[in-house]
Formats: structure tokens, C-alpha cells, sequence
């Protein structure tokens, strides 16, 4: 007997429901296994503590102090019920919103065969219950991207770089997240993304720039609820099981409903990958983190953890963002209309295309500007200027993203051809068309 078919063993063990056969593989199994016989343990000792209490529902208002002991009572409660055939939870108080996960964990996936998705409830609930009270958290990382892309692209072909999250957990957050070409600071009051060398954004606190599951990530209660939420509502695959000293939950998720051919495993929510958490045993907090993407009938690391620090001194400096003086600040939500913006907002795409690269072309900034989130800083002039369209191609749509894609050929100003698919958008306050990416 392995490890896999120990745990989902234990359950009807613990319940005396195995033949005796089955019982002495299992015992044969925890002599060997420290690991399945610490679980079973920890299981054992919480079917005595419900034996004590009866099938009475905890009070709703409970101490914090106490909220990982509740979960795991809950748990092994639901888990009990649920074996007996009895779904009766009506009167169940739930003390946190992890328990009220594995409610639905239950209700959602009934049958013996399922097992396993309560158990790595369970695991990621004790990991929520085991990051309370961490003050900061730092995490080192590399990930198969652009260097100075947006922070959630992947893709199985590109190099992995080098990738940092800092955060404060008190209130206010503070975080920063950094990877070669890109920086983006919350001091707590306001966010600011630095895109290397010199073109800046800013938000309001919380403002994650596309970078919010990184921000997240760096927040283990948050983190497992929304990997809870997300597996439940979409009904993915999730599983766990003991790799020595670490409890290891995996995630199957896929990219969202709605996610086009076009925009298929470019970018993290909308790409198929094996989401893999370890936590350790012990501790119940994050080691190690992997997502691995699957495309095309392969599997290929995209996203590693490799280092996480708890309760690490952070200097304030951390939270704090040198800009350079001749920074070009973008306004990515196109918040003001152009003097003549009915003109522009009435543009079909490829009118759209045409007319910027035309002024492009030209150096005339001011016109080709209006299709801009901001200024045009020297090195875009300088990148852009002179260019000549070779041709246009059929604009089109790709879902999730909300704007349209044109494909194109222009003529550099070095003499080189480059085709690629311009991204606009006109979902703005303004209503007016702005270039989103692919210059």
C-alpha cells in the first residue's frame, strides 16, 4: 500500500468501516509511513474531541487563536457526516470562510470517490489557519516570460528571468514586486509600476497593475481561498498527498470559459496549467510553489517559487520607488476626451491602425498621440519614426480581452519588415480608441 491509497484509506479506518483485511494493510502501512501515522494521529485525536462534543455545531463567534483547532474539527466532522450519508448541515455553523469551503467541497462533489478533494481542503484551510500572525513575507522566483512584459505573461517558449515579491501583511499593505524590467511599489497610500527605463503609472492603494496574483500570492490566506473558490467553481481536479516532510496540493486549473484560441496560454487565467503548493507538514505555511503549463500535449515549467522567508525585517526603503527625472506617465484608463474626441471615439479599428502608423510615419506626435495612453517618450519616436505599413489585416476579436487585434507589416525606418497584431481598446471613460500592445 502507498501513500495515496493510505490516505484515502484512513477515513473509513479511523470509522471502523474496513474489512480486516483491509485494516491490516493499512496498520502495516502507519508503522512504516511517519508521515501518514502523524495524519493519522492528528485524525484520531480529533475523533475523540467530536466523540466528547457530540454532533453539537461550534458558536459562530469564536477567537481568532482558536480558528485552525475549529477548522480541523469542522472538517473531520463534514467528512464524518458525509461518509454516514447524512447531509444534514443546515444547522452547521461555520467559523471562517475555509470551513465554509469544505462545506461546499461536500455538497458539490458527494460520493466515496472524493475523498481526496476534502483532504486537500483540509490542507489548504490548515495552511490558511497557519499563516495567521506572519508580518511579512518575502518570496524569490523565475518564471518564463518577457523581462519587461506585463508581470502574469508566460509562455513555454521564452528563458526564465528572475522575479521578487516583498510584502508587509499589516494594515495598510505594503508590497513590491520586481522583475528585470519592471517595478511596481504600494507604500500603502498608492501604486506606482515603473516600466524600465523611463515610463511610469500610478493607482490608488491595492492597484496590482496585472500583477495581483503575485500580490496575492505573498498572502497564504488569500491565496488557498481563491485556489478553493476557483477549483470548486470550475470544477477542477485537486488532489494532495505527502512528499516527506511536506504536504503537497495540486491544482489542475484551466484557462477561463471564455478564453479564445488566440488568447489561449499567454497569460496566467487564461492558460491550462498543474498548480503545485507544498506546504510543510509541520509548519502548515508555503515552501514551494510550481505552475506547469500544459499545451499542445506537453508540460513545461513555467513558474517556480524557489525561496519564501516569513517574518523577515523589511526595510522601508523596500516600499519606495526612485523615478527617474524625465519619467513619461502613461493614463492607461484614457480618463480625458480629446477636444475633437467624437471624431475618434466613431473609428473603426483599422482606421484606427492606419492613421497611427501613418502619423508615425510623418513625426507627427500631436495626432499620433491621440491613440496614446500618454506621451510618446524619445525611444518610442525614435522606434517609430519614418515607419511605412506594408499592409493591414482583417481586424478581429479574441475573448477575454475586450478591445480588437489588427495584424500588420510595416517597413522600419533600418529598412527591416515586422509583422505582429496591434491591441486596441476603446472600453474607457473618454470612449475613445487607445494602442493597449504589440508595437
Amino acid at each position: 500500500m502507498n501513500c495515496d491509497q493510505g490516505q484515502q484509506e484512513l477515513i473509513n479506518y479511523q470509522e471502523g468501516l474496513l474489512t480486516d483485511e483491509q485494516a491490516r494493510a493499512v496498520t502495516e502501512h502507519l508503522e512504516h509511513c511517519p508521515a501518514c501515522r502523524q495524519q493519522h494521529d492528528e485524525m484520531h485525536a480529533m475523533h475523540s474531541r467530536l466523540l466528547q462534543a457530540g454532533d453539537c455545531a461550534p458558536p459562530a463567534s469564536l477567537e481568532s487563536g482558536v480558528i485552525d483547532r475549529i477548522l480541523q474539527q469542522q472538517a473531520a466532522q463534514l467528512r464524518r457526516l458525509r461518509m454516514r450519508k447524512r447531509f444534514q448541515l443546515a444547522g452547521l455553523s461555520v467559523a471562517s470562510a475555509a470551513a465554509a469551503i469544505l462545506l461546499l467541497v461536500l455538497m458539490w462533489a458527494p460520493g466515496t470517490g472524493t475523498d481526496h478533494r476534502v483532504m486537500a481542503a483540509e490542507v489548504l484551510a490548515q495552511a490558511a489557519s497557519g499563516a495567521t500572525g506572519v508580518k511579512t513575507v518575502h518570496l524569490k522566483c523565475r518564471m518564463r516570460t518577457l523581462p519587461a512584459d506585463n508581470f502574469s505573461m508566460l509562455g513555454a517558449q521564452y528563458e526564465f528571468v528572475d522575479l521578487e515579491v516583498w510584502k508587509q501583511l499589516a494594515s495598510p499593505a505594503k508590497y513590491r514586486i520586481e522583475k528585470p524590467g519592471r517595478v511596481l511599489v504600494c507604500d500603502g497610500e498608492s501604486t506606482i509600476m515603473l516600466i524600465k527605463p523611463d515610463t511610469a503609472v500610478k493607482g490608488p492603494a491595492g492597484a496590482n497593475f496585472d500583477a495581483a496574483w503575485l500580490r496575492d500570492l505573498a498572502d497564504v490566506n488569500t491565496l488557498v481561498g481563491d485556489e478553493l473558490q476557483k477549483a470548486l467553481a470550475n470544477g477542477w481536479e485537486i488532489s494532495v498527498k505527502n512528499e516527506g516532510s511536506k504536504q503537497v496540493v495540486t491544482v489542475d486549473a484551466k484557462a477561463l470559459p471564455n478564453t479564445s484560441k488566440f488568447m489561449r496560454n499567454k497569460f496566467l487565467d487564461m492558460a491550462d496549467t498543474r498548480r503545485v503548493f507544498r506546504f510543510g507538514a509541520q509548519s502548515k505555511r508555503l515552501q514551494e510553489m510550481q505552475i506547469l503549463l500544459q499545451d499542445k500535449g506537453k508540460e513545461t515549467s513555467v513558474f517556480e517559487v524557489t525561496t519564501v522567508e516569513y517574518d523577515q525585517p523589511l526595510p522601508e526603503s523596500i516600499f519606495t520607488l526612485e523615478l527617474p527625472k524625465n519619467v513619461n506617465w502613461l493614463d492607461l484608463d484614457a480618463k480625458q476626451p480629446l477636444p475633437d474626441n467624437a471624431k475618434y471615439a466613431s473609428m473603426k479599428p483599422e482606421e484606427v491602425t492606419r492613421d497611427f502608423f501613418e502619423a508615425c510615419g510623418k513625426a507627427d506626435w500631436d495626432e499620433a498621440e491621440k491613440f496614446w495612453p500618454g506621451k510618446l517618450n524619445d525611444r518610442a519616436r525614435e522606434h517609430l519614426a519614418g515607419i511605412k505599413i506594408v499592409s493591414l489585416g482583417q481586424p478581429f476579436q479574441a475573448s477575454p480581452y475586450p478591445g480588437w487585434f489588427i495584424p500588420y507589416e510595416i517597413q522600419t525606418n533600418d529598412g527591416q519588415n515586422r509583422k505582429h497584431n496591434l491591441a486596441i481598446r476603446n472600453d474607457n471613460p473618454a470612449k475613445r480608441w487607445v494602442v493597449d500592445g504589440g508595437i
